[in-house]
């Protein structure tokens, strides 16, 4: 009972880690080279550390456009109270992965750094969601989600100055207003939260967003009643004063760590080049901070950088316009690599170097490495760590590029470039087969194999891990044509059983139902668009698919080679044998018989003949395998879903 009650908890405790977003926490990489550089933004930084230490709950709203500093400013601010042991939790929204935009993960974020900050919390958080395990739930009330893992464990907090939750970017959401909303469910939280003693909470929460996202508004008695604004507008000069301050120190860092010839130069730069490069910036640090990653560039000459970027116009009293130039100026002479930088970033989450690489054609791999080399200045791209994941250096970029009053000549359609990366996804995982790790027999754990993890690392590259997590992204968000639905049909015709064992020895086939709805929903979109298709099959297929999974999670899960059994058994009910050309018609019976979904398992005997010891072609159902294998009758007379019979059909 002991040992069943350590493994609950330390279960409930990995559900915890992995609900959590690791990227959007403050210092994840490459974010953890973003603070303020020293004896610059000292103003802010104070007016937010003098309310953080107040003893109440008086929250923070920075605000700024785009370039303003406002990431730099937040990281500062949790990197010194993490310092202090204050720091409650962050979540960083960001344009440049797709669960850093959405707003289900933030709780158990929080949560999950709350657990870590401070021990005596940590075994309450996994017990509470021990007791309910829906808590993680993307359906799970946002509110009841606060309260259960976030708010009725700050009494524990130890007596000391008060903490603080920071919220970075909620503009970059995929949906801002419940970014907002979640943020004020927290706000009220706290504040109505009472511990011993009818003692209110210490805690404050620290924002940041571009001032257009109004905070502020609403029903002034819901979330935040005591909130101080700041803008990064309002600082009397001080920002032009940081700015130079900046670029001045950068450019002594070329100086030194480049210990570049200057010749018959005397002094570079010099104080009237700053002044310049100062001016031309204006008020933007990203603009100061791309300038410096341009002139800075490893293989080019820095003096003759910076001279020709001081040829382009000065800034002006638009920020937006200002960074609009500024992209231009950079992509100009190298318009015919530009493809490459807007597959970069669309793609679902960022990949390093060598991944890129992987999952573009080979082709295409010179112009990708001249696009990397040629846009480091607007990307994360990292000479000294080949594994830091190349992406965006600011929103801002992907900003630019899907609005084509904004980036003009350069504009292509969002929706064309998501279906030539679905397309890619399905070229990727075409390459998948059956039994990827080479497992004894279809009873056989994956972690039994004492080289399963080299093994897996092998079968399965982040290339083919992006494919088998993204495709039903770039699909839901690409162009339909016939090119792309002929891809969904191979896919889900061949290669559906083989991506869902990839999904089991990647520990994530939890997350396939959905993916597999998200497709559908691609789907259904698409029908208006193209009357002469029909998409019944297609739908069949992965409603079917999706039941299966969720019906024998349990046995696939643990026992990766169990699904292709499975299908082989349910097709062996109705005593039908399949043969390579056969796929399984799955039909409801009873109300609704006319219900009938098709789950194609096309070549599903040449992917079983390494799986297991026995060759045959009907599978017998082991009742020994500690009961794993799910009884077919089950299938047949489950409540919920009613009741199947299978037919094998030939195709």
């Amino acid at each position: 009972m002991q040992q069943e009650a350590i493994e609950t908890h330390d279960h409930a405790w990995e559900r915890l880690v992995k609900a959590a977003v690791h990227r959007a926490i403050y210092n994840a990489e490459p974010r953890a080279l973003s603070p303020c550089l020293a004896n610059t933004r000292t103003t802010v930084l104070k007016s937010i550390l003098q309310i953080v230490d107040e003893k109440s709950q008086k929250h923070v709203w920075l605000h700024g456009f785009p370039g303003s500093g406002k990431t730099s400013i937040l990281f500062t601010i949790a990197d010194e109270l993490r310092r202090q042991g204050r720091l409650a939790g962050t979540f960083f929204f960001s344009h440049n992965s797709v669960d850093t935009t959405t707003c289900n993960h933030i709780v158990p974020t929080l949560a999950y750094q709350l657990a870590l900050a401070f021990p005596a919390m940590k075994s309450e958080i996994i017990r509470t969601i021990v007791d309910d395990p829906a808590l993680l739930s993307d359906l799970k009330a946002r509110k009841d989600q606060i309260q259960s893992l976030i708010t009725k464990h700050l009494w524990r907090l130890p007596s000391k100055p008060p903490v603080a939750f920071i919220i970075d970017a909620l503009d970059e959401s995929c949906s801002p207003l419940e970014a907002v909303r979640v943020v004020r469910l927290l706000a009220e939280a706290i504040r109505t939260h009472k511990v011993l003693g009818n003692k209110l909470l210490d805690v404050h929460i620290i924002l940041a967003s571009r001032p257009s996202l109004r905070i502020d508004e609403g029903v002034p008695t819901q979330g935040f009643r005591d909130i101080q604004e700041i803008s990064l507008q309002d600082d009397n000069g001080e920002t032009r004063t940081d700015i130079r301050h900046f670029l001045a120190h950068g450019l002594q860092h070329v100086i030194h760590s480049r210990k570049i010839s200057l010749g018959d130069v005397l002094e570079w730069p010099s104080p009237c080049q700053v002044d310049s490069l100062a001016a031309k910036v204006g008020n933007s640090f990203l603009c100061a901070s791309i300038a410096m990653k341009y002139i800075s560039h490893p293989k080019k000459y820095p003096p003759s950088r910076l001279d020709a970027f001081l040829t382009s116009p000065g800034a002006t009293a638009d920020a937006y316009a200002d960074l609009d130039r500024m992209y231009q100026d950079i992509i100009r002479d190298n318009s015919a690599l530009v493809r490459h930088l807007i597959d970069i970033i669309n793609l679902a989450q960022p990949l390093s170097r060598a991944q890129l690489l992987q999952f573009f054609p080979s082709d295409q791999s010179e112009g990708l490495t001249l696009a990397l080399e040629e846009f480091s200045s607007i990307l994360v791209v990292s000479l000294e760590q080949p594994k830091i994941p190349i992406q965006p250096y600011h929103s801002s970029v992907i900003e630019f590029f899907a609005d084509p009053m904004r980036c003009h000549t350069y504009y292509i359609e969002p929706a064309e470039i998501h279906r030539g990366l679905a397309l890619r996804c399905f070229t990727i995982l075409h390459t998948l087969k059956a039994n990827l790790c080479d497992l004894s027999d279809h009873t056989t754990m994956a972690v039994e194999d004492s080289q399963f993890w080299h093994k897996r690392d092998a079968m399965l590259p982040e290339s083919i891990q992006y494919a088998c997590r993204n495709w039903a992204h770039h699909l839901s968000h690409g162009k339909v044509n016939n090119i792309i639905v002929s891809a969904l049909e191979t896919f889900l015709s061949i290669r559906t059983l083989q991506w869902i064992e990839a999904l089991c020895l990647l520990g994530e086939l939890n997350d396939a139902p959905t993916t597999l709805r998200k497709a559908h929903a691609a789907v259904v979109g698409w029908a208006p668009n193209m009357p002469h298709r029909d998409f019944t099959l297609i739908n069949k297929c992965l409603a079917t698919a999706e039941q299966m999974i969720i019906l024998y999670f349990d046995p696939i899960s643990l026992f990766p080679l169990q699904v292709y059994y499975i299908v082989t058994a349910l097709a062996d009910l109705s005593r039908k044998p399949l043969d390579s050309r056969s796929d399984v018609l799955v039909h409801r019976c009873g109300p609704g018989s006319d219900s009938e979904y098709r789950f194609p398992v096309s070549e599903l005997q040449s992917s079983l003949e390494s799986p297991g010891p026995s060759q045959r072609q009907h599978f017998e159902v082991d009742s020994g395998v500690l009961g794993i294998l799910a009884d077919c009758s089950h299938w047949l007379s489950n409540s919920d879903l009613g009741a199947f019979h299978l037919a094998g059909t030939p195709t």
